[in-house]
């Protein structure tokens, strides 16, 4: 019986080796004794492949939006997990900046925290809390107290918890002079 032909791996030293066809993920050049794995950057969903340049390159552009290829031997791309985000082409999944989140996988993208809630960390799959009272967070705030950017609720008004943009005049009758009043 001769070599293993190009496609198929066989196992074992004895005349008649186990033929089996190279399984998805992996390419067999002639007399493989195992499937080699297509490496990271590449994958490959069919099976049989015969070599190397078989396997398909991830970046740019195979690799789709909202998966990223960065294992040996994958079938098929990887989903982009929740909190994360993958460009066409990407080697792995990167996490949401501070101020978004993503609630979904395969995202392209991350949204920005809605009005009146906050992000502090990166990688969230949901905005992590609502804007202290007293303060009001713009969408894409990162913070539920955002002091330093000056955003205290102004005088004359009051911010209960949740609020985003839209702050509260004081009640006919009632004053606030300061800054920060919930």
């Amino acid at each position: 019986s001769g070599p293993c032909e190009a496609g198929f791996y066989c196992q074992g030293r004895a005349l008649t080796p186990v033929r089996d066809v190279c399984p998805a993920g992996a390419y067999c050049p002639p007399g493989s004794a195992l499937p080699i794995p297509c490496p990271a950057g590449t994958y490959s969903n069919l099976s049989g492949l015969r070599s190397l340049p078989e396997c398909l390159d991830c970046p740019p552009g195979d690799c789709p939006e909202g998966a990223f290829c960065n294992e040996t031997g994958m079938a098929v791309p990887q989903e982009c997990p929740k909190g994360h985000y993958c460009l066409a082409g990407s080697s792995f999944p990167l996490p949401c900046p501070a101020g978004t989140y993503s609630d979904v996988v395969r995202a392209a993208s991350c949204k920005p925290c809605p009005a009146g809630s906050y992000c502090s960390l990166p990688g969230l799959s949901e905005p992590e809390g609502y804007c202290q009272p007293g303060y009001y967070c713009t969408q894409g705030s990162s913070s539920s107290s955002p002091v330093r950017l000056r955003r205290r609720c102004p005088p004359g008004f009051y911010c209960p918890q949740r609020t985003g943009l839209h702050f509260y005049p004081c009640p006919p009758g009632t004053h606030n002079p300061s800054y920060g009043l919930s």
